[in-house]
């Protein structure tokens, strides 16, 4: 028999029907991402059913960088979509990843995928709207690398970059992270 993971919201929720747990599901949503616009929708099928999630606005959109600036910058020189690289930011992916958990949260997943064997309670799709991914593609900034300075060793100024880009990251984390503390303060 194939273990069974339940979420933490589906033994409240399991006697509704899927369109009931789409508006709790929207419901949260509002909650926990105040500022972000979400369509919700259900689908019903002969093998089962899924609730669409996708993110079609955004908060603080000059503060909230969707794409990761490297993608961004090889997208434009190039004109390709580079599958290899990193897409999000990792603001972008932690958004997509919470949204993903709470809808979760609802659903129980029995599956092997090993065997090609599916036991959800609902499928489902997590990501953001086509119309948002163009719309920041074109808008968003891209910064423009550093120049070296003259006498400068190339490879030591890459790592010197790379430093200052990880140093941001940390305290854009470091943002999120007091964020997350709040939240849970006020509870």
């Amino acid at each position: 028999m194939y273990e069974i993971e339940y979420g933490n919201k589906y033994e409240e929720t399991k006697d509704l029907d899927i369109k009931d747990v789409a508006k709790l599901i929207r419901k949260d949503l509002k909650k926990a991402h105040p500022g972000v616009k979400f369509s919700v929708r259900i689908q019903r099928y002969a093998d089962g059913q899924s609730i669409n999630t996708q993110i079609k606005e955004l908060p603080k959109p000059k503060t909230f960088q969707l794409y990761h600036s490297d993608w961004l910058r090889e997208v434009r020189e190039t004109g390709r979509y580079p599958y290899q690289m990193q897409r999000y930011t990792d603001e972008a992916k932690a958004l997509l990843d919470s949204v993903k958990s709470l809808v979760e949260s609802y659903n129980y997943d029995g599956s092997d995928t090993m065997f090609d064997y599916y036991n959800v309670r609902f499928y489902k799709d997590v990501r953001f709207h086509h119309e948002l991914e163009k719309a920041r593609e074109k808008s968003e900034k891209v910064p423009a690398p550093a120049p070296a300075p003259a006498g400068i060793n190339m490879e030591r100024h890459a790592l010197e970059l790379k430093l200052v880009e990880a140093r941001y990251k940390v305290d854009r984390l470091n943002e999120e992270i007091a964020e997350l503390e709040d939240q849970i303060s006020d509870f």
